[in-house]
């Protein structure tokens, strides 16, 4: 009986850290794909980067192609770090956007894009990073066509 309760008492509280965060009605089940496949692809790149981080700290060296043999050669966490907190403000951003809220969207568009010109000062390869550019613009302009649902706050002239 007592383990019945607290299922109860974590389901509700898990419904009320869920209302907090994502508000109370949720947006078109369009938007809400759309913010879910993103907070995966975000969860794990951040798993990935930090998986990394981990590496960076320890003597583990292993060979790789791409945008990854850009930081293994030095082995330095501040790229990988500052590419998650990129991954973070998504999250952050997609909290929003779920909330319909317009700054929501310009967080993402500019959290999204921000990588691109990171990796670019880096000198990583031009045909690696137009598949980040050019999958951040998709997921862009993907999100930009239910714009009309997001919150749209008119603004009263006074004469």
């Amino acid at each position: 009986m007592n383990d019945i309760q607290l299922v109860r008492d974590v389901k509700k509280l898990m419904r009320f850290f869920k209302r907090i965060a994502l508000g109370e009605d949720s947006p078109s089940k369009y938007l809400r794909i759309l913010c879910w496949v993103n907070l995966a692809w975000s969860f794990l790149m951040i798993l990935c980067l930090l998986f990394f981080v981990f590496l960076s700290a320890t003597e583990l060296k292993f060979q790789t192609k791409g945008i990854l043999s850009y930081f293994v050669q030095d082995m330095n966490a501040l790229p990988f770090i500052i590419w998650a907190c990129f991954h973070g403000l998504i999250i952050l951003s997609i909290v929003f956007i779920w909330r319909k809220k317009i700054f929501g969207l310009i967080i993402y568009c500019l959290a999204s894009i921000a990588p691109t010109f990171y990796l670019y000062f880096l000198d990583v390869a031009l045909n690696e990073l137009y598949f980040i550019f050019f999958s951040s613009l998709l997921f862009i302009a993907l999100f930009l066509f239910k714009l009309s649902e997001f919150e749209n706050k008119e603004v009263s002239h006074e004469e």
